[in-house]
């Protein structure tokens, strides 16, 4: 057959059929405001498309931000998505990955789908370019918002940042993603005051948000989004360069006893000294220190990191032993 013509069809059409028929994984689209094209691949798991826009400045030299962008429901796509943001991904020098979500933010089966695909395709991008480790970040529209918001507050340690335009969800919607916020992830929520529906939704988002955690903020915008997506990478900017990003981790130790606790950390910088409290009166200045409890119990640790010059970054955690379960808390005032 000749794939210059159907007989049968316009030429046109032929054309937007051949390029429906080109195999995920090796499609390309064109998009003529910026130089390279937008490529198609599947995650390993699911095997769902997903879209990545990677700058012409791109070399592996490098490491290089990595923005998740989640789309909201019809007439959204994550084709439409990633052309709101390659521009920026161009101008600015980040990678944009779109994942294809089914659920539109509605509960379910669906909705677990799409987070295992959008982690998929984070680690996929990952294994094949060369990603800065602490900018990693996410951003949500609409009914992507959901998913967007959920995925990133369960892995503070992956998404340094996490943004929401408009969400299309409710406080009780938060409660039933069982989330632990922690509190130094930086979340950012824009949302058009004027519009009714959406508005109130936001406006109730905000106010559960604003119960768990001290590092929100909010925008309200009129009709117009065409600034959208900038005031959102201004948004990313400003928390990389002014957030300190450390996550505290803990495992379990290799000796075998379940109350020896191996404590990791992930962090934007180096610190030059470390001060730990495990909570039962021992203490450590090592960065990475082994803690041994005498019983098991709740136990409030705190870390003191700091560089020769520059201000204290503090974090206090709640660890449970042997369960090893986590929870951050807020600062603690010096």
């Amino acid at each position: 057959m000749n794939p210059a013509r159907i007989p049968g069809v316009p030429l046109r059409a032929t054309a937007l059929l051949i390029l429906l028929l080109l195999p995920c994984g090796c499609a390309s689209l064109i998009d003529p405001k910026v130089p390279e094209p937008i490529r198609a691949f599947k995650d390993p798991t699911l095997q769902r498309e997903y879209l990545l826009y990677r700058p012409s400045a791109y070399t592996r030299e490098r490491t290089w931000p990595l923005i998740v962008v989640c789309h909201g429901g019809f007439p959204d796509s994550p084709n439409a998505e990633i052309r709101d943001w390659d521009q920026l991904a161009e101008r600015y020098g980040f990678l944009v990955v779109a994942p294809r979500l089914t659920a539109a933010g509605k509960p379910g089966e669906k909705l677990r789908d799409d987070e295992t695909h959008l982690l998929d395709a984070v680690q996929h991008v990952r294994a094949g370019h060369s990603v800065s480790e602490d900018r990693i970040l996410m951003f949500g529209a609409g009914a992507g918002a959901r998913i967007a918001l959920g995925a990133a507050l369960r892995q503070p340690d992956l998404f340094r940042a996490v943004a929401v335009t408009d969400p299309r969800f409710t406080p009780e919607d938060l409660l039933a993603m069982r989330i632990t916020i922690d509190p130094y992830q930086p979340i950012f929520l824009r949302y058009n005051a004027n519009d009714i529906i959406t508005g109130r939704q936001a406006h109730q988002c905000v106010n559960a948000l604003r119960a768990n955690t001290p590092n929100l903020r909010v925008d309200t915008f009129g009709a117009s989004r065409q600034t959208n997506a900038q005031r959102i990478v201004e948004f990313f900017q400003d928390a990389v360069r002014n957030e300190p990003w450390l996550h505290v981790r803990a495992l379990p130790a290799d000796s075998g006893n379940p109350l020896e606790v191996q404590f990791k950390l992930r962090t934007s910088f180096t610190p030059d000294a470390f001060h730990w409290q495990f909570g039962d009166g021992a203490e450590s200045t090592l960065s990475e220190p082994v803690h041994a409890y005498q019983a098991p119990g709740a136990f409030a640790v705190r870390l003191v990191a700091q560089k020769t010059k520059g201000p204290k970054v503090i974090r206090n955690v709640t660890l449970r032993a042997p369960e090893l379960s986590t929870h951050l808390a807020p600062n603690v005032p010096e």
